[in-house]
């Protein structure tokens, strides 16, 4: 496997001050828009409704049944447990905006 060369990390700091630079207001104006967007997604997603943001992703909580697993490195079997997931498929924006990346190999 070819290792991903590394590449600069945009946390949620650098989304508020690109935030705040593009919409023109204070990086504190910009860090409440954040944080309201992130607690009505989490909310909604945490009522079990399916989000749809054009463009951008859906997110929709998916049922994962109960398996068998198996130790990679001892060979045992696990059960692990039927479990609720966030399913996340991203939209146009995101594949047009990395579709001509080239390989960083």
């Amino acid at each position: 496997m070819v290792k991903r060369k590394e590449r600069e990390i945009a946390n949620h700091y650098t989304v508020i001050n690109e935030m705040a630079t593009r919409m023109g207001v204070s990086r504190r104006e910009a860090d409440a828009a954040y944080r309201t967007f992130t607690e009505v997604i989490a909310d909604l997603v945490n009522e079990d409704k399916i989000i749809r943001l054009p463009r951008f992703m859906t997110i929709q909580l998916v049922d994962r049944e109960a398996k068998t697993a198996r130790n990679p490195l001892t060979g045992e079997e696990i059960k692990v447990p039927a479990k609720v997931v966030a399913k996340v498929k991203t939209k146009s924006m995101i594949a047009n905006a990395v579709k001509d990346l080239k390989p960083r190999i």
